[in-house]
Formats: structure tokens, C-alpha cells, sequence
């Protein structure tokens, strides 16, 4: 049976409204070819091409990638389950913003503050993918088509 999770986002963690500026920002920092091997190694030890959420390892990943917002973001998956900071989307998203980003020549992403930052990205991803923001009354849509006529 297929499982569904929601994304945790920048926008919750933060509660400041995330923009391609902040991301760019951060990932200019850092060596190309070093954030897409982290981000790649990442997308393999979550295993984000099975499409089913591993919540239990996500939430191991989100404590040490997003240390800073530890308990923030345990507040939110604890306020509401099926809740997940990484996702095979947001990952692939952040790769091709890092080879837009990136220098070749940039500081090593190794440690905890790299790492965090790179956490911090995620969450900037789960809201930048989107064009725009979901709502409840987004269902009325999918009720009744003819809304948007």
C-alpha cells in the first residue's frame, strides 16, 4: 500500500519566506562537485526512487542535517504525522540549483556547519519547488473543475 508524506519546509522551520536569493546565497559557499556528492549520497541512503517514505531515517537525517532546527522540526512531525524533510524532488531540485550555484572551486561542504547548511537548503527546496502555496481549500478544485472557468 502506498504511503504519503508532506514536506517540511522552510516556511514552518523558519516561518520567514523562503527565496532562490537565500538558497543561492548558501550554496555559493561551497564546491560544486562536493554538494552533488552529498546530495547524491544522501538520495542513495534514503532510497528516494522506491517513492515510499522512510520516516524513522528521515527523521535520524533531519536531526544531525538540521541540528540547528532540531527541535523545531521534531515539533512539527510530532504536531502532525506523515511528515518528511527529504524527498527524491527536493533532492534532484537541489542538484540542479547547485550546478547553477556552486563554484567549481568552492569551500569543502564537510562538517557540522556545512552540513547544516546544506540541511537549511532542503527545507529552502521543499518550499521553491512549488509555484505556489497549497492550501486547504485547494480540494475545492478537484470537487468542482468548473471553479477555474
Amino acid at each position: 500500500m502506498a504511503q504519503f508524506a508532506e514536506l517540511i519546509t522552510y516556511r514552518e522551520v523558519i516561518g520567514e519566506e523562503p527565496t532562490q536569493a537565500i538558497l543561492h546565497a548558501i550554496l555559493k559557499k561551497y564546491q560544486r562537485r562536493e554538494v552533488v556528492l552529498l546530495l547524491a549520497t544522501l538520495n542513495c541512503v534514503l532510497g528516494t526512487w522506491e517513492n515510499a517514505p522512510k520516516f524513522e531515517l528521515d527523521a535520524r537525517l533531519s536531526d544531525y542535517l538540521l541540528a540547528p532546527h532540531q527541535q523545531r522540526v521534531q515539533a512539527i512531525r510530532k504536531a502532525k504525522d506523515g511528515k518528511v524533510a527529504f524527498s527524491r524532488l527536493s533532492i534532484l531540485y537541489l542538484i540542479k540549483q547547485a550546478c547553477l550555484a556552486c563554484p567549481e572551486a568552492g569551500t569543502l561542504p564537510n562538517g557540522r556547519g556545512a552540513h547544516s547548511d546544506i540541511g537549511l537548503c532542503v527545507l529552502l527546496a521543499n518550499d521553491l519547488l512549488l509555484p505556489f502555496i497549497p492550501s486547504p481549500s485547494d480540494d475545492r478544485f478537484a470537487e468542482n473543475p468548473s471553479v477555474l472557468a
